[in-house]
């Protein structure tokens, strides 16, 4: 567990309970000695709400890092490649538990995996892709008529009876 107040320190085990600074005998401190200033006892929330820790040297203009890719850094043994994200899989921007959270190359793979989580929840298949234009799921290797082309997944008769409503509102306004 790392010290509340910010500075990125992981905390001792308390070897001993003590109430009055709120130690439990097995358990991690909340502080390391001398870390507890006076009203900073909550961990420092981004407004993306994000757990950030002060990291002494890290950066003099905005010292603060996100815990969450600190134990990535960790996990890996050396600094996130440039472009790479951290996605929690539960997506509680606070729960930074190592086995919540995944390395992705880039922002293209992080995406789909939110994608993918989208459509394994609402369809219970992760394969699922939903149309443009109905709103309604697929699954593309099942269903015939349902088109990708890029980013955007159509039905064919969806894309014909939009092309369709298309040309009569162009025809009426000339």
């Amino acid at each position: 567990m790392y010290c509340e107040c910010g500075c990125g320190q992981v905390t001792r085990i308390s070897s001993k309970t003590r109430a009055a600074d709120g130690h439990i005998k097995g358990q991690h401190m909340r502080f390391i000695k001398g870390h507890n200033p006076r009203g900073k006892s909550k961990p420092r929330v981004s407004v993306e709400g994000y757990v950030n820790i002060r990291r002494i040297g890290y950066n003099p203009t905005n010292p603060y890092i996100g815990e969450h890719i600190l134990i990535a850094e960790k996990a890996i043994g050396h600094k996130l490649p440039l472009g790479s994200i951290v996605h929690h899989v539960d997506e509680n921007r606070m729960n930074n538990n190592n086995s919540n959270l995944v390395i992705c190359q880039d922002i293209a793979y992080h995406k789909l995996l939110h994608r993918r989580m989208k459509a394994l929840s609402e369809t219970g298949n992760s394969h699922s892709e939903k149309c443009v234009h109905c709103k309604k799921w697929s699954i593309p290797e099942l269903d015939p008529n349902l088109r990708i082309s890029g980013r955007s997944v159509r039905h064919l008769l969806c894309q014909r009876e939009y092309d369709k409503k298309r040309y009569m509102e162009k025809k009426i306004c000339r």
